[in-house]
């Protein structure tokens, strides 16, 4: 029983602990999954329209996912952590505090970025490239191998910039 309780308050403490951290990759995670389904969809969409170059299948594919993805993320990002920029005597925005989680906030998703669509970019085209992967098979690898890439390259920048040991409460 006694070890129970240990258990369980290392699990609580874990989850306080690294709260934050757990939010930004939930959210992350929820916004990715949408953008995947919605690029899967798409990709679909412009191969029933015939297109086949494997550079337009790309481009299109990636750019309607992130369209889906980014807005997504900017909200569910805003809804965790609206309190953090909010001064809780006059319920004010404290725009020192909005400014620094914007700054970090740019900097992990330029990382995400970058990663997510060169990775997803050359993965899908050189699997389109190849004749015996079809346009969904590419869409849905370059997405998981690129998601993957991303999350990892992410998190390691918010460690070493550390993102949420700003001390923001």
């Amino acid at each position: 029983m006694n070890q129970t309780k240990k258990s369980s308050s290392k699990s609580i403490g874990f989850r306080k602990k690294y709260r934050d951290i757990l939010l930004f990759n939930r959210n992350l995670l929820i916004s990715g999954t949408v953008g995947f389904f919605v690029s899967i969809i798409a990709t679909q969409i412009i191969v029933e329209m015939d297109i086949n170059s494997a550079f337009d299948i790309s481009i299109v594919t990636i750019l309607i996912g992130y369209c889906a993805s980014k807005p997504l993320f900017i909200i569910l990002f805003h809804r965790d952590n609206k309190q953090k920029y909010k001064n809780p005597m006059t319920g004010t925005t404290d725009s020192k505090i909005l400014e620094l989680i914007i700054k970090h906030l740019i900097v992990a998703y330029l990382v995400f970025d970058v990663v997510y669509i060169v990775s997803r970019f050359v993965i899908m085209y050189g699997l389109l490239l190849e004749l015996k992967t079809g346009a969904l098979e590419a869409s849905i690898i370059s997405s998981v191998c690129a998601s993957s890439l991303s999350y990892l390259s992410t998190n390691v920048t918010i460690k070493i910039g550390r993102m949420f040991k700003l001390g923001i409460r």
